[in-house]
């Protein structure tokens, strides 16, 4: 999650509202769908080697079927406030 926020330049908000599919990757070149962001357009953001790589490893790991990109402890989409806390623990 924290790989994702800090390469692809998007707010928090956008962050904790991305799903599985808003994420196109492949082994040489990758792109995040933000749906929701500023002025609700719809835009694309490329995804460095690094990013897609921590993505592809996230996602094979997952079994689940939720569609939030991100969850919790609990197993549902991460919030704002946990998302944050996360965030500050890193630096």
């Amino acid at each position: 999650m924290v790989v994702v926020f800090l390469n692809t330049g998007i707010i928090l908000e956008e962050l904790v509202d991305l799903d599985r599919n808003d994420v196109a990757l492949s082994e040489r070149q990758g792109s995040l769908t933000v749906r929701a962001g500023k002025g609700y357009k719809e835009r694309k953001r490329p995804l460095n080697t690094e990013t897609r790589r921590t993505l592809i490893k996230y996602l094979e790991e997952r079994h689940d079927s939720n569609k939030a990109l991100f969850l919790s402890n609990f197993g549902r989409r991460i919030s704002k406030r946990s998302c944050n806390a996360s965030l500050k623990s890193t630096t």
